[in-house]
């Protein structure tokens, strides 16, 4: 079972990093966006398996698991937030 949630914590961040790679070489807003999201998603959700998976008394676990957890819910959703009219603040 612990192996298994550290099977797919790592497929979780690996397609989290996909979402990094697909939004860094995207042109159009919507396409980073999505990436953005992906990355977002990918992180948090291998963040939390590898917290599930800290039950077991691995502390090195819990450790990286909130680090992916902080990382994919804080760290990236810093940047220029869209106002009602479309355009970034300043």
């Amino acid at each position: 079972m612990w192996a298994f949630l550290t099977i797919v914590a790592g497929v979780f961040v690996t397609i989290g990093l996909g979402g990094l790679i697909w939004g860094v070489t995207g042109r159009t807003e919507a396409r980073r966006k999505q990436g953005l999201r992906m990355l977002q998603t990918g992180m948090a959700a291998g963040g939390t398996c590898l917290l599930l998976k800290g039950f077991s008394g691995d502390t090195e676990s819990i450790i990286y698991g909130a680090v992916l957890l902080v990382f994919g819910t804080a760290v990236t959703g810093i940047g220029p937030k869209a106002d009602k009219g479309g355009k970034p603040e300043a």
